[in-house]
């Protein structure tokens, strides 16, 4: 091997390799949410999607050619305010009115719930018969027939489709057998559609079938049967008889009410009730008042009387009637005289009025005036004549006047409380009969009110009931059922679209969907988040055949020619790879290090990422660097380098040869190889592992770095033992393959065994997105 060619690199392809992995690093750094992100998923299930795209709209499209075409028949009516508003209901409980007031959309409500109401529907599919509706598509199926030939088979086919589902249907038992009449109801409810138009009072009615004379026959047969029924639902009955009997019943009442009131004013002589109270009440207010002023006179007598008879009692009968001293002084008598009977009408005001009164005061004053003057005068005469005192006898006829008046009062009295008591009676009795006169004021004015409000009532109904004899209600038909010219349905443009729309969307929303139900570690960002370990490099889908070629040109086998370039140097993702190993390791990798490159399962990758790392170190100069190949199974099955015929590790490990003996020089200063072998052992059976374990510490010290390329550590339970007994391992991944779940469970796998994982590579990443496109997306 020492006169192999020297080794070439390729400039071109190096560049772009390195430009493609500063893009992969750049879309890995990105956030979850970018442009790339979307964009990536978009192109990951573009075959996915398109299918759904075209599915979609080829289904849409077919049925859309294939379904019949359906006819819409339209007719107006308005709903005016007429009679019906107004209606007489004779199950109205006698003697009560209820007024029938609804706003006009609550009628047009009411209208449309009749329009749509079943009663109708039947009367119109036994009027036009069930097998109308259900034979209308025989003349779609003729003109089908007579036309295109594909449109020929698509509704062929969609029919005996529909057909053959119908059956089995109702073979399962999912849906009842329906007679053809029930059938037809429910075709023609369903082709049924009934509006109320914005602002106004009319119905939009419309009717879709299958060919335009149904549609329209239809259409009018509804609206016949519906101004017939309109009628029967509003007419009032029998209310005119009901009336009529009432209104006859209540005037036999209000006559024996009228009977019964006169019959009691003639016995009981009230003639107006009000007036009479109101005479009664004003003799009781007189009668009390005088009643007051004579207990007010009758008090002042009796005062006046005890007055008088204290005054008699202290005064003398007999009084000298004369003495002449010096002649008598007559105006003393007389001033005297006046004082006493001034000082009695002071006792008699007193007894008749207040302290305060103005003839109290005023008789006080004479008083005080009399006895003033009677201070100033002298005596000079003391003539004396005895004899009866005048003013006895005077005081004496007064006192008998007094008792007189006061009899006469108290007679008067008692004849006041008399008539008092005989007016009150009769305000008593007239109170009695104003309560019995009061009921049967009422039910007179109950009676008479019925019977006004039946009389009115049975003037409306006779009025309703001519009405309704001459079919005469507030509906007018506004616009017959039309003709229809062009089918209604299906709306071939629109579906189109909406297929196109719902298979676009559709599409990105299976994308979308397969993405988040995909649990493959696709990009770095999720290994790191799943595995927690640290992704080396993230390296590009190749084709394997690259890989082949590269591996017999570095071992230096197959046949080489003469102006071979062919890239033997690895690709800069193992250069990238070196460096971040050497950083894991704390940038030693001399020293007799190993390294173990393993995955989940095979197939993964391994072999590629070994030979590449083994390359990286051994141009690096850090000295010899051993690549063993103790992927058996990989080996046999021509999936790793190991191609050539000889010795090797099985071999060594059952005594064959040597370890050192089986190593094999490569194109590559400082990089040798030692292949699988082609002894049939594989290293998980038997003392395998042991024996290579125990080659170790020979190969270390030949060589300052060993890289295992190792079997899966899910595949082959000695991985994990090799790992724990390196120096470091690297876990190749395929991106896209590998399930997170498996990948947590190898990488667990390898820590319980003690494996110091450095981190891994994500091989065989895929990009999607083109690149013209890549480089212009955030």
């Amino acid at each position: 091997m020492a006169n192999t060619p020297p080794i070439k690199s390729d400039t071109s392809v190096s560049s772009s390799v390195h430009r493609d992995a500063a893009d992969e690093v750049a879309f890995d750094a990105m956030g979850s949410g970018s442009p790339r992100d979307f964009y990536t998923v978009l192109f990951r299930y573009k075959w996915k999607s398109l299918l759904f795209f075209v599915v979609v709209v080829a289904v849409v499209a077919a049925g859309t050619f294939a379904v019949h075409p359906k006819y819409d028949s339209e007719a107006k009516l308005m709903v005016k305010p007429g009679r019906e508003s107004l209606a007489v209901d004779p199950t109205v409980p006698e003697g009560r009115m209820v007024s029938i007031d609804r706003k006009m959309g609550e009628e047009l409500n009411s209208e449309l719930e009749i329009l749509k109401s079943r009663v109708l529907v039947e009367k119109v599919v036994d009027a036009i018969g069930p097998e109308q509706f259900l034979a209308a598509g025989d003349e779609q199926n003729r003109q089908a027939a007579a036309g295109s030939v594909p449109r020929k088979v698509l509704r062929k086919v969609s029919g005996a489709l529909s057909s053959a589902f119908g059956h089995l249907v109702e073979s399962l038992g999912l849906v009842d057998a329906l007679p053809p009449r029930e059938k037809a109801i429910r075709q023609v409810t369903e082709g049924l559609d009934v509006q109320v138009m914005k602002d106004t009072n009319i119905l939009d009615v419309t009717f879709r079938a299958k060919s335009p004379a149904l549609a329209e026959g239809t259409l009018n047969k509804l609206i016949d049967a519906y101004l017939d029924h309109h009628v029967q639902v509003h007419q009032t009955g029998s209310s005119y008889d009901f009336f009529k009997e009432q209104a006859t019943k209540l005037e036999t009442e209000l006559t024996a009410a009228e009977e019964e009131l006169r019959s009691f004013k003639n016995a009981t002589g009230v003639a107006a009730l009000n007036e009479q109270r109101t005479v009664l009440i004003r003799r009781i207010d007189e009668l009390e008042g005088k009643t007051q002023d004579v207990e007010t006179r009758l008090a002042a007598s009796r005062a006046t009387v005890s007055s008088l008879e204290s005054t008699l009692a202290h005064l003398p009968q007999t009084a000298t009637l004369e003495q002449d001293t010096g002649g008598q002084n007559f105006f003393m008598d007389n001033a005297r005289i006046r004082l006493m009977e001034l000082r009695l009408q002071e006792k008699e005001l007193r007894g008749k009025y207040p302290e305060t009164s103005p003839l109290v005061t005023t008789v006080r004053e004479q008083i005080r005036q009399a006895e003033s003057m009677l201070a100033g005068q002298e005596e000079t005469r003391t003539e004396v004549k005895t004899g009866i005192s005048v003013s006895y006898q005077q005081l004496q006829t007064a006192l008998l006047q007094e008792k007189a008046s006061v009899s006469a009062s108290e007679g008067q009295q008692r004849t006041l409380s008399g008539q008092i008591d005989t007016t009150k009676a009769e305000l008593k009795a007239l109170n009695d009969n104003e309560t019995k006169l009061a009921q049967l004021d009422r039910r007179r004015d109950i009676s008479e009110r019925n019977y006004r409000s039946y009389v009115d009532r049975l003037e409306e109904a006779r009025t309703s009931r001519a009405l309704e004899q001459e079919k005469i209600s507030n509906i007018a038909v506004v616009q017959p059922a039309t003709t229809p010219v062009t089918p209604a349905s299906p709306k071939k443009l629109l579906l189109l679209f909406l297929a196109v729309f719902l298979g676009l969307f559709g599409g990105i929303g299976l994308a979308f969907l397969s993405e988040y139900l995909d649990h493959s570690l696709r990009t770095g960002e999720d290994v790191e988040k799943k595995l927690e370990i640290p992704v080396l490099v993230s390296i590009p889908k190749a084709k394997a055949a690259l890989f082949k070629t590269q591996s017999r040109a570095i071992l230096g086998e197959g046949k080489q020619k003469g102006n071979d370039t062919t890239p033997l140097g690895p690709r800069p993702y193992s250069y990238t790879l070196r460096d971040r190993v050497l950083g894991s390791m704390n940038g030693r990798a001399g020293g007799g290090k190993c390294l173990v490159v393993t995955s989940c399962h095979g197939g993964e990758g391994v072999s590629s990422v070994a030979l590449g790392l083994a390359v990286a170190f051994a141009e690096a100069k850090r000295g010899g660097v051993l690549l063993v190949d103790t992927n058996v199974n990989a080996s046999m099955t021509d999936e790793s380098f190991g191609l050539g015929q000889g010795d090797g590790l099985t071999e060594a490990v059952v005594g064959r040869s040597t370890a050192i003996s089986a190593v094999r020089k490569t194109r590559i200063p400082s990089l040798d190889v030692l292949p699988a072998g082609a002894h049939p052992m594989v290293l998980s059976h038997l003392a395998g592992p042991d024996r290579f374990i125990e080659m170790l510490p020979e190969l270390k010290s030949t060589y300052s770095l060993l890289v295992l390329d190792a079997p899966p550590v899910l595949d082959c339970g000695a991985t994990a033992r090799l790992a724990g007994m390196a120096d470091g391992t690297l876990l190749v991944i395929e991106a896209e393959r590998e399930r997170w779940e498996v990948a947590q469970k190898a990488t667990s796998l390898l820590q319980s065994a003690g494996a110091q994982v450095l981190g891994a590579v994500l091989n065989k990443r895929r990009f999607y997105i083109p690149g013209w496109l890549y480089r212009r997306l955030l």
